[in-house]
């Protein structure tokens, strides 16, 4: 049978089709055995019975095998075995109810979508199965563990990084192979002695990859004296970011201009101190302030009569009589005349006090505003009890008038771009290749450092540690921190003696093309597979699917 070669060692006796299932009734071609214990022939046949297994969806439908197998006597005398069934081998192992196929696509399934994910979509194809019968298969994956036995035996260059269980409580560690790119091991905490005896079991390890964490610096030179520790280039900016994002927010007044505001503001204070007394309005001719949307309005229908009134004067020294300036604008022959008429642009009346359910309070609220009560809730709740129907915001879009909370704006400078410009991003001004900014950030960034010669200063000494980054110049790493302690930046000088704690990894770092990023991206596999499990991981499970992913 081309389509099933795991069946070639059998006939086919019935086959049984239905909507849902296709059933094989099959029979050995050949009856014999072997002793699975002393490998002796068996000839005596004890008893037959029939087995089922299921395989591979056939056709979309579910495909289930039923064997004849025949049971046997063990004549050896000595053999522990009386009775044993013959195997199959290439189709199965003994006890299953399942295909060695079927359990390998299943446990693929497992190794990528884990158990619930996993049973689901091995529903929607034909193959039922259990999210722990899953998660048993991925538990006794054992190639994957033999794999990885094999490659860490040849371990010479690793990774190595943290990752969390649960974010800022408990954290596991990942190592990684920076020859193979591959995951080889994830260790269920990053304490000093766990990584250290794992270190140490690996003997012929060379270079260690890691971040600027003192317990993998410490497990690192305990559990593997002989490698090079090399400290990873993107923790160490990030660590110099840090520090410069600081110091920039303390020397702020250094390149933020300024405003030229003192004598304003002390004019406005002296006028604060001898306020004039506001005159308040009479109860008749007191009425709302437009609202900003309304005086919009009014603009542009003001505008769009000034228009109109231009065009009609023009039209008329063109010649054009009033019958056909109105039939040319569409404007009545008396709106024609009243403009022609008119000297200059004729503004439009002033409408008068219109009548407002407030007129009748609005006496008594001038004399509780005069007798200091300002508070409008207050003032609402008190003419309301007196029978006003109106709102709260009625009464306070009145009381606005009367507040005098509305100052001129001072004069002041052109805006600059350094005036709104915070330390989080100058920051990476400083810290990218001049050849990467834009035109716009280049020009941002000369402002900055003709704004002051001290920020300038602390540029170039950001630049000069950025070009043994780029440049892998770690020679140049003592002249530079000789250089951080003689400018006397406290932020500068923390950052140089964090790096003399560990000058050996450091210079590592700069001077050879080792780095994390490997191990970063592997952790991100790691934390996308963890939380497809819900974040319920064991270890090994989560270990399982970790190693088959790479």
């Amino acid at each position: 049978m081309l389509f099933l070669p795991e069946l070639n060692d059998f006939e086919i006796e019935n086959i049984s089709v239905t909507e849902l299932l296709v059933q094989l009734t099959l029979r050995p071609r050949v009856v014999k055995a072997e002793c699975p214990l002393c490998a002796m022939p068996a000839h005596r046949i004890q008893s037959h019975y029939m087995r089922t297994l299921a395989d591979l969806p056939l056709s979309g439908r579910r495909l289930q095998l039923q064997l004849l197998i025949t049971r046997f006597y063990c004549d050896n005398p000595v053999c522990l075995r009386r009775i044993f069934a013959e195997r199959f081998p290439t189709l199965t192992v003994p006890y299953a109810q399942r295909t060695n196929r079927l359990s390998h696509n299943l446990l693929q399934i497992g190794l990528v979508l884990g158990g619930e994910a996993g049973a689901a979509l091995a529903h929607k194809l034909g193959m039922l199965t259990s999210p722990d019968t899953l998660l048993r298969l991925i538990r006794a994956n054992q190639p994957t563990l033999t794999r990885l036995a094999a490659s860490q035996a040849a371990l010479t260059k690793i990774g190595i990084d943290d990752w969390s269980w649960k974010r800022g409580v408990r954290f596991g560690t990942i190592i990684v192979d920076l020859d193979s790119h591959k995951v080889v091991d994830l260790l269920a905490d990053r304490t000093r002695e766990t990584v250290s005896k794992w270190l140490a079991d690996h003997p012929k390890i060379k270079v260690i990859s890691r971040d600027r964490s003192t317990e993998y610096a410490s497990a690192a030179s305990q559990g593997a004296p002989q490698a090079i520790q090399v400290a990873d280039r993107f923790h160490i900016v990030r660590n110099l970011v840090e520090q410069v994002e600081l110091l920039l927010a303390r020397l702020h007044r250094e390149w933020c201009p300024d405003l030229g505001l003192d004598d304003q503001l002390a004019l406005r204070e002296r006028e604060e101190e001898s306020p004039k007394p506001k005159e308040l309005p009479s109860p008749t001719s007191w009425k709302v302030t437009p609202s900003q949307q309304t005086e919009r309005k009014r603009l542009a229908r003001r505008i769009e009569r000034m228009e109109r009134y231009d065009q009609v004067v023009q039209l008329r020294a063109a010649g054009l009589q009033q019958i056909e300036i109105a039939s040319r604008t569409g404007l009545s022959e008396r709106t024609v005349r009243k403009l022609l008429q008119a000297s200059e642009f004729p503004e439009a009346q002033v409408r008068s006090k219109r009548h407002s359910i407030f007129d009748r309070y609005a006496d008594y609220v001038l004399k509780r505003w005069q007798a200091g009560q300002h508070d409008g809730h207050q003032i609402w709740e008190e003419i309301a009890a007196q029978g006003f129907k109106g709102s709260e915001r009625t009464v306070q879009r009145y009381l606005a008038q009367l507040r005098d909370n509305k100052q001129q704006p001072l004069e002041l400078s052109p805006a600059s771009v350094l005036e709104g410009l915070k330390a989080r991003k100058a920051v990476w001004w400083f810290i990218r290749n001049p050849v990467r900014l834009s035109e716009t950030e280049t020009q941002n960034l000369k402002l900055l450092l003709q704004a002051s010669p001290i920020i300038a200063e602390i540029y170039q000494l950001v630049q000069s540690f950025m070009e043994m980054v780029w440049q892998l110049k770690g020679e140049r790493l003592e002249g530079w921190l000789a250089q951080v302690k003689a400018s006397g930046f406290e932020e500068l000088d923390s950052f140089a003696r964090g790096i003399e704690k560990d000058k050996a990894a450091v210079l590592a770092g700069l001077s050879l093309s080792y780095n994390n990023g490997l191990v970063e991206g592997q952790n991100n596999r790691l934390k996308l597979i963890k939380r497809s499990m819900f974040g319920r991981a064991k270890l090994d499970l989560l270990k399982q699917r970790v190693l088959a992913s790479t």
